[in-house]
């Protein structure tokens, strides 16, 4: 829109030019337009500097050429004001909306920025915080796997040298294995928050409330921009006392201050004013020093209001200003002006919304901007906080389950190794598996487990239930379809977590689970048959403390719904998950 500016000036010289010729283009409703929109686009592209001279010579040229063009039509002053508002008014709104403009883009530049340094904050102190808990986890837990290992190393090579001791041997691994869990349900305390992470308090920032004056700089100008008004009213020539003009379009003047505040009231009383000083006085349409306080009320209506009522004072604006017409004495009455002065009211109620949506899109990149520099060590803590409480849910996961694992087949293979030698060797045999998978599981980031669909991960699990002594069912209902890498983990660890609980509370019960697929819904059912009552003995097993509440925690951040509790003698868990299919 650099080409804006010479263009404007190169139209200017040419009505000149064709005032000097005898035409009268400067005056033409058509030619005014095209300066208009030409000024326009120059406010909004050339430099403050370049337009502040290009506009007043474009003002004077136009003016002369009017001059020229319809001599003794309109004094000069009188032309020179009409152009400056047809031209500056553009001008000086096109300047106000690129200044605007630039800054948006320099709050949108600074907002992508903080949000970039959040960003990498946020990961670093996840990352800091993976790299704490890893350590706490190999200072508590290492030893004791290291040690649960080697006793199942070692009981599993006695199983042929030195049967006898292997009962000795399998009590310090189910021991250990104990133990393990109870330093791990301390763990778990001290990883697990005391309180959701998004309900820390923030601390409220005072903020004193503004000073306003009675007056400041941009009301001055409004009272200023009255002076040719007064000075125009006050010549010979106009009806009525001078005195009484003057103090009509100085209160006028006066009310534009209000209008800036208040402005469809402000709106409303400046044209009853106007309306008096035309009917009374000197009529209003045919001045030409009327055109500022007019199109100043037009702009400050529709930039000092919201959308919704910017619209309702464009209905007062415009019907104050077919009142001052329809008011105005006969003879005076200037029906020509009439339209055009409607549509540079319009053009004014415009520009004002234009710039006051910049100005709201300004503000509210500001505070956004300084709400994410002042909340970004929060948001670091915050981020500390959930990555703790979803480690705490992963290594419950991981460790938990396989430690619970570990002192049911240890607890078993010791019941039945003087009773039932086949059944405890095969026992002893999972114990193996198992004890050396439990310090790999722990180490491979927490959650390697459920990394494709739910079907072949709940077959993994119905051989778990095996391994652990329950009789386990799996059921798939309606159209089987892939889901989400999240939505898998979740049926997973829902899943993981209601087999673990049977085989702790209800060994060599049936277990039945059931997936069910929905229009929009994965329903997941596991129940069990409930402990059975043949005398057996029963390996009790303390959990973490965080099964349950883990879970639901899972459901919940997948928008889902968790029940559970007793069914028909035994106890039942049911996940209603919202179907999130793999795009």
């Amino acid at each position: 829109m650099r080409w804006a500016l010479p263009t404007m000036l190169a139209v200017a010289v040419v009505l000149w030019v064709d005032a000097l010729l005898g035409g009268a283009w400067a005056g033409d409703a058509s030619a005014l337009a095209v300066m208009a929109f030409l000024a326009l686009l120059s406010g909004l592209g050339a430099r403050r500097a370049l337009l502040a001279v290009t506009v007043p010579a474009a003002v004077l040229l136009l003016a002369v050429a009017n001059q020229i063009g319809s001599p003794g039509q309109f004094a000069l002053a009188d032309d020179a004001l009409f152009y400056a508002v047809v031209v500056g008014a553009p001008a000086l709104t096109g300047a106000l909306v690129a200044v605007r403009g630039a800054a948006i883009r320099q709050l949108e530049a600074r907002r992508a920025e903080l949000v970039r340094r959040r960003a990498t904050v946020v990961r670093a102190a996840r990352a800091a915080e993976v790299e704490r808990v890893e350590l706490e986890v190999d200072d508590a837990l290492a030893d004791r796997l290291r040690g649960i290992i080697d006793g199942v190393a070692e009981a599993s090579s006695r199983a042929v040298s030195r049967p006898e001791a292997v009962p000795v041997t399998l009590a310090s691994v189910e021991a250990s294995a104990r133990a393990a869990l109870e330093l791990m349900r301390d763990v778990l305390g001290v990883l697990r928050p005391s309180e959701s992470p998004t309900t820390e308090p923030v601390a409220a920032t005072p903020t004193p409330p503004p000073h306003r004056r009675v007056m400041d700089h941009v009301d001055m100008l409004l009272v200023l921009a009255i002076v040719p008004l007064v000075v125009e009213t006050s010549l010979p020539g106009h009806r009525g006392p001078a005195w009484l003009n003057v103090m009509l379009a100085l209160a006028q003047g006066l009310l534009l201050t209000v209008v800036r505040r208040r402005p469809v009231m402000g709106a409303a009383l400046l044209l009853a004013v106007a309306c008096v000083q035309s009917t009374v006085l000197t009529p209003l349409p045919p001045t030409v020093s009327w055109l500022v306080p007019g199109l100043l009320v037009a702009f400050l209506v529709g930039h000092g209001l919201d959308r919704r009522t910017a619209w309702v004072g464009l209905v007062v604006t415009l019907g104050g200003v077919s009142l001052i017409t329809l008011v105005t004495p006969a003879p005076d009455r200037s029906l020509d002006g009439f339209v055009p002065a409607l549509v540079m009211g319009v053009l004014a109620w415009l520009a004002g919304r234009a710039l006051a949506d910049r100005e709201a899109r300004v503000a509210e990149l500001r505070a956004i901007g300084d709400e994410l520099d002042r909340t970004r060590d929060r948001a670091a803590r915050l981020a500390a906080a959930e990555q703790r409480a979803e480690l705490a849910r992963e290594l419950h996961d991981v460790g938990a389950h396989a430690l619970t694992v570990v002192c049911l087949q240890a607890g078993g293979a010791q019941t039945w190794w003087n009773r039932d030698r086949e059944r405890a060797l095969v026992a002893l045999a999972a114990l193996d598996v198992l004890a050396s998978e439990v310090l790999t599981s722990l180490s491979a980031s927490l959650g390697g487990l459920a990394t494709t669909g739910p079907g072949p991960q709940l077959d993994v699990l119905a051989d778990l239930g095996r391994v652990l002594g329950l009789t386990v069912g799996v059921r798939v209902d309606g159209e089987p379809r892939p889901i989400t890498k999240e939505l898998s983990q979740v049926v997973f660890r829902v899943v993981q977590e209601a087999l673990t609980n049977a085989a702790r509370h209800a060994q060599h019960a049936r277990v039945e689970v059931g997936l069910v697929y929905g229009v929009d819904s994965l329903d997941v059912h596991v129940s069990d048959s409930g402990p059975h009552q043949d005398g057996e003995p029963v390996v009790a097993v303390p959990g973490s403390g965080f099964g349950l509440s883990g879970m639901a925690e899972r459901v919940e951040a997948v928008r889902g719904e968790l029940s559970y509790g007793p069914f028909e003698g035994g106890y039942r868990v049911h996940a209603r998950l919202p179907l999130v299919l793999q795009p």
